[in-house]
């Protein structure tokens, strides 16, 4: 544990990160309840509420300062608007239910240590952010057609299929038709980096999505899972706000795990026993 901390003083650290969202520590003589006419008063839980929870409070502070240390580095910081604006909506679900809340108490998580993990989790976020190019994404869906096997004959009647199948669509039938008729797969619409594309595919379908109206459609092309037709749907370089809002959290989504890892790996923690 740290050097001198008392429960005092960790309530006062907690207060420095968090605000006015931590309660003040109480009058040690403060008398929570009487049992038979006998007090328990504040200073009788102090012990307790140090063994019994500060492993997970302590944990809870590295957290956030292993965050802080690598978003100063980044250079960037989150606002008390933003975590309160983040804070509003996670406690929004509970609404007016007071044993809702009671509840996340009684399992550890008062308001206070909620606002605390959302701090980290907001510059966890922004962190991430730092790496996303909107540019380099693109919506696309694909109808595939896959050989049964890797016989040259399987293969040549997996391209004459999807030939027969693009000619379709360029015929004014309707994709989910074609894609019924002809595909023995299909990717749905999804939001793709280039760089996960098939090899040599980025390229084509970036120059398609700025060039080509929405929902183009490009001739058939061989891959090592068969011979797919993509349709490119939409391009992240011209997104509303509400699909930015969308493909940026599928970014942070994909990219979480590896950044939290970063962060604890750069992180130099010494503990006090």
């Amino acid at each position: 544990m740290m050097d001198g901390m008392t429960p005092l003083a960790l309530a006062i650290v907690l207060c420095r990160f968090q605000g006015a969202t931590v309660p003040p520590v109480p009058d040690p003589a403060k008398v929570l309840a009487k049992v038979n006419g006998s007090a328990i008063t504040a200073a009788d839980l102090e012990s307790y509420l140090w063994d019994w929870r500060s492993g997970e409070v302590l944990q809870d502070l590295i957290s956030l300062k292993s965050v802080e240390a690598v978003a100063a580095l980044e250079g960037v910081s989150a606002t008390d608007a933003e975590v309160t604006a983040r804070m509003d909506k996670e406690m929004a679900q509970f609404g007016a239910n007071a044993s809702a809340l009671q509840r996340l108490r009684d399992q550890g998580f008062p308001p206070s240590r909620i606002r605390l993990r959302i701090e980290s989790e907001v510059l966890l976020e922004k962190i991430i952010l730092k790496d996303f190019k909107p540019e380099e994404w693109v919506r696309v869906s694909s109808i595939a057609v896959v050989p049964p096997n890797q016989m040259t004959l399987s293969w040549g009647s997996a391209i004459k299929k999807t030939e027969t199948a693009y000619a379709r669509l360029k015929n004014g039938v309707g994709w989910d038709k074609v894609s019924a008729d002809f595909g023995t797969g299909a990717m749905a619409s999804q939001w793709q980096q280039l760089e996960a594309l098939p090899a040599g595919l980025g390229p084509v379908i970036l120059a398609a999505a700025k060039t080509m109206p929405a929902n183009s459609i490009l001739p058939p092309r061989q891959v090592a899972q068969g011979v797919r037709i993509f349709r490119v749907e939409m391009w992240g370089g011209k997104v509303s706000p509400a699909d930015l809002e969308t493909l940026q959290t599928q970014f942070i989504n994909q990219n979480r795990d590896a950044a939290l890892a970063k962060v604890r790996s750069e992180a130099k923690v010494d503990r006090t026993p």
